[in-house]
Parts: structure tokens; C-alpha cells; sequence
């Protein structure tokens, strides 16, 4: 899985490229838990280039996800494929994390 990080403001980007799965969610955890959450409003997860994502995934962005609310920030999912939209559908992850259909949303639903 390929990551990329962007700042938007007050708000950080990670974009995920790839299967986001047991042996790439660790790299996940790392670089948001590297972040300098007092410059972070909030961080926002690009999923539109995932083709795949399973528990350990999903484990990664509730952890993260509950991180980041601990702290007072915000959080949400952006642009997920039709393939992960079902998974986070299926497990109930919208009630829990805000999803936008773009990332400009996103940015947008944060301020």
C-alpha cells in the first residue's frame, strides 16, 4: 500500500493506495500516530485508490478514529470505493465516522 500525506490548512490528508490489510495497517497507524496532532484540526482518510480493506484495516481507522476524538479533533473517511463502501456499511462504520463522498467534502463537513 502506497500512503501520502497533505495538509489542507488545519487538516491533514492521508491518501491509501492499495489493499489495506494486516500487513499494511501497521505503516497506517505509524504515520498518523507521527503526527503533531496540536497543528491537526482534523484528519481525514482518503480511501478512493483502496481495492481492498479487511478487519485489520477497519481496526486501524476505529483506532486511529478514537485517537484523534480523545484529543478533541476530527475525523472522517473520504471518497471509498463501491467495493469499501459495502464493507463500512456492512460493519456499521458510518454511524461511527463521518463519510464523505470527496475529500473537498470532507474539508468542507470539518470546518
Amino acid at each position: 500500500m502506497e500512503i501520502r500525506t497533505c495538509w489542507c490548512g488545519k487538516s491533514m490528508v492521508v491518501t491509501l493506495r492499495g489493499e489495506f490489510d494486516l500487513s499494511t495497517a501497521p505503516e497506517f497507524r505509524r504515520v498518523v500516530d507521527e503526527t503533531r496532532m496540536g497543528k491537526l484540526d482534523q484528519l481525514i482518510v482518503d480511501l478512493g485508490e483502496v481495492t481492498f480493506i479487511d478487519s485489520s484495516g477497519l481496526g486501524a481507522l476505529l483506532g486511529r478514529y478514537r485517537r484523534i476524538q480523545a484529543l478533541g479533533k476530527g475525523f472522517a473517511l473520504a471518497a471509498p470505493s463501491h467495493r469499501v463502501q459495502e464493507i463500512l456499511g456492512l460493519v456499521g462504520i458510518g454511524r461511527t465516522i463521518d463519510i464523505f463522498p470527496t475529500v473537498s467534502c470532507a474539508l468542507k463537513g470539518g470546518e
